[in-house]
């Protein structure tokens, strides 16, 4: 077989076009930024039995230097999907607050208490993200392509299967790691582990809203909130996802690592109370 000759551009082309520069470029700065990343964590699809891959998950190890004084640990653990689209994406369809829906589980989180604790319930994200307004909530999205229709080549709204498949595989990882186990941690430190989902897009980002005379209105962003419903063995859930680009993430880790502070503090001072 004649071999295939390839320039440097034309590789460097295929890999931009592919995404694999850009998983690379948010590799290193979340990196540089003292995140501990895995790249290509496989898993199991609880629907299809197939291995599937995460993009990449981060934490930040340095956010609780004082854990073992205090015995109260946060953590968050950023699940990423990563995609370089090349259309852009809007989400629609805000979210209106409904006393029969607990929009708060959608928050994936896992809470070890202490047994003088025991009657400890709080939703902290929940609380400082969704109570305190900080991002539009949306439940639907889409994207575009061009489609020939009667000669002509109309722009088309689509839910693209690589970004279902994307949202479904991270929300599906994050309920994996929030079953409950056996009481083999039920010790004397307070935990809160957040696993958060998040779509990290390359292109632009808009909100879709209505102004005072039911008039849709495009606004672009750089993140924003998606409340995606979906399946988790057989039972209806939720998960509140980032939808986020690449110029809007470091804000995002900024304002995410300043709200697990203040909620560690907030931990810390419920601890030495007692809860009193």
């Amino acid at each position: 077989m004649d071999k295939i000759n390839f320039n440097e551009a034309e590789i460097l082309g295929a890999l931009g076009r592919s995404g694999y520069l850009f998983e690379s470029e948010i590799s290193k700065m979340l990196s540089e930024k003292g995140f501990f990343v895995e790249t290509n964590t496989v898993i199991k699809d609880p629907i299809t039995g197939k291995s599937r891959e995460i993009d990449l998950i981060a934490e930040l190890y340095e956010a609780n230097v004082d854990y073992k004084k205090n015995k109260c640990f946060t953590n968050v653990k950023y699940v990423f999907e990563i995609k370089n689209n090349s259309a852009p994406l809007v989400l629609l369809t805000e979210f209106e607050n409904n006393p029969n829906i607990q929009d708060w589980e959608a928050f994936k989180q896992r809470i070890t208490i202490p047994p003088e604790m025991e009657d400890y319930f709080s939703s902290p994200y929940w609380d400082k993200i969704v109570m305190e307004n900080k991002f539009s909530i949306f439940t639907q999205y889409c994207s575009f392509q061009h489609k020939k229709n009667n000669a002509k080549d109309e722009l088309m709204a689509l839910h693209p299967d690589n970004i279902y498949e994307g949202l479904s595989k991270i929300s599906q990882y994050c309920e994996q790691k929030i079953k409950p186990e056996d009481n083999s941690e039920a010790d004397q430190y307070f935990r809160l582990f957040l696993y958060l989902p998040i779509l990290l897009i390359a292109d632009d980002l808009y909100e879709l809203k209505y102004d005072e005379i039911k008039n849709p209105k495009l606004t672009k962003t750089e993140c924003s909130l998606l409340l995606y419903n979906y399946h988790y063995e057989n039972n209806p859930t939720m998960a509140y996802i980032f939808v986020v680009t690449k110029d809007g993430l470091p804000k995002l880790l900024n304002f995410m690592m300043e709200t697990e502070k203040e909620i560690f503090e907030d931990l810390v001072e419920r601890r030495k109370k007692g809860m009193k």
